[in-house]
């Protein structure tokens, strides 16, 4: 009896804390991917109910999805490659429950059918719940998604590129990230109501990939409209010197060193984040994003 008493007094097992969704999403497949920063341009980082649903085509029914399914949180992360202007874009949305996560998942495959850029689906070997889709924005980029549940988990790896995108290569990514990702990242109950029973046609909700896809365009603008010597734009451009390291810019007089200064007159993403070298995007020394 006593001893009945000693382990009912004892010290109660915290619950584990939920991982952080930042550390959930992989990293890119080799180390030549330069990160995005959080926060700037593309709005990388956690993600809200609310940010979600601004990129929807009916905010309000899109949150009132989200709400219905229990979303919880999500995160983002964004990468390019310098050498081949290869985006990468990586989204992790967490549901309170797994039967939310499937829901939302059925809502995001018919909303992305019927985007307006959306090119067809592709074969998800070795995932399910999957779906690939194909996409073309309305100036021509091109970019492959992979959407995929694992849990209480919807995920979603896309890569875009002006050249073109390797399908296997996205599916390959999609895969990694499959098997890095927790079995779930909230404790889940025996038996779990369904979240199902809303038309996700009625609600008009583009989501999963299509919300990636929306962010990736913002980064397109930002490091893939690379300018080449036959574009007039470039002509008239003032001429730029760097030394061979690239660290300072020469202004006929005297150098500067790239981390305190940017060259005049050189181009400037659209938010004002980076500057463009003639081969790459650097970030302006100094920038910080707008509150």
């Amino acid at each position: 009896m006593l001893g009945l008493c000693l382990i009912a007094a004892g010290p109660e097992v915290a619950a584990a804390s939920p991982p952080d969704l930042a550390n959930v999403l992989i990293d890119p497949p080799s180390a030549d991917f330069q990160a995005v920063p959080n926060g700037g341009s593309g709005k990388f980082g956690p993600q809200d109910a609310d940010a979600i649903a601004s990129n929807s085509t009916d905010g309000a029914a899109a949150k009132q999805r989200l709400t219905k399914d229990q979303f919880t949180r999500g995160y983002e992360k964004g990468w390019v490659q310098q050498s081949t202007g290869l985006v990468l874009v990586e989204g992790a949305y967490e549901f309170k429950l797994n039967s939310g996560a499937r829901d939302y998942f059925s809502a995001s495959k018919s909303g992305d059918s019927s985007n307006s850029d959306f090119k067809g689906f592709f074969d998800t070997p070795g995932l399910s719940p999957a779906y690939g889709a194909h996409f073309k924005s309305s100036d021509g980029f091109p970019s492959d998604a992979v959407v995929f549940v694992k849990g209480n988990l919807n995920l979603v790896v896309v890569m875009g590129n002006r050249s073109g995108v390797d399908s296997s290569r996205v599916l390959a990514q999609a895969k990694a990230q499959f098997s890095s990702a927790p079995a779930n990242t909230l404790p889940q109950p025996g038996a779990s109501s369904s979240a199902s029973g809303v038309n996700p046609l009625a609600l008009g909700i583009f989501t999963g990939a299509v919300l990636v896809v929306a962010v990736l365009a913002s980064v397109v603008a930002l490091f893939l409209r690379r300018r080449t010597p036959g574009q007039a734009a470039a002509a008239a451009a003032p001429p730029l010197t760097l030394s061979g390291d690239g660290r300072y810019w020469w202004d006929g007089g005297g150098w500067h060193d790239t981390e305190n200064s940017v060259p005049p007159g050189v181009q400037r993403s659209p938010d004002g984040a980076y500057w463009y070298d003639g081969s790459r995007w650097r970030l302006v020394p100094g920038w910080q994003p707008r509150p």
